[in-house]
């Protein structure tokens, strides 16, 4: 008799365990898909400085492949003072620090146009430029900026 008591308890819960209870939360369940559809339309945006960072790493790779094949750059084909006026992701990422890594660069990449003797050597200072200001702010695309050294 407890046997069948049992099983009964334990059917009548498995029972009302599995009961259904859309219709208390149908308006907590519209709230969640609206914002997972409102997240799903969300784009990343990049701030002015990532965007300016990706055109420096494509005319860098562009750059690169002309040195190595034994020509220099006669011009820079990207507005150098723009790593001045770019807004940051972060704006304390601005910082005195940062401005004097920013005229290092600058001046490393004027000099690649004006000494093309010596394009291979101021191309690399320009990049290890990039590396230290990379190594102790935004870290995350130094694989990508160290593969734009030449060897």
């Amino acid at each position: 008799m407890r046997r069948k008591i049992f099983l009964l308890a334990l059917f009548m819960g498995s029972f009302f365990a599995c009961k259904d209870n859309t219709g208390n939360n149908e308006a907590e369940t519209t709230s969640v898909k609206e914002e997972n559809k409102k997240d799903a339309f969300e784009m990343y945006q990049m701030s002015e400085m990532a965007a300016f960072m990706e055109i420096l790493a494509a005319e860098h790779s562009k750059m690169k492949n002309t040195i190595k094949a034994g020509n220099a750059p006669d011009s820079l084909r990207f507005a150098i003072d723009k790593i001045f006026t770019a807004n940051f992701t972060n704006p304390e990422d601005r910082d005195a620090k940062y401005l004097e890594w920013a005229e290092e660069f600058k001046t490393y990449e004027l000099k690649i146009i004006a000494d093309p003797e010596n394009a291979k050597e101021h191309y690399n200072n320009a990049i290890n430029t990039c590396i230290t200001c990379h190594e102790s702010k935004c870290t995350g695309p130094l694989t990508r900026i160290k593969k734009l050294l030449i060897k």
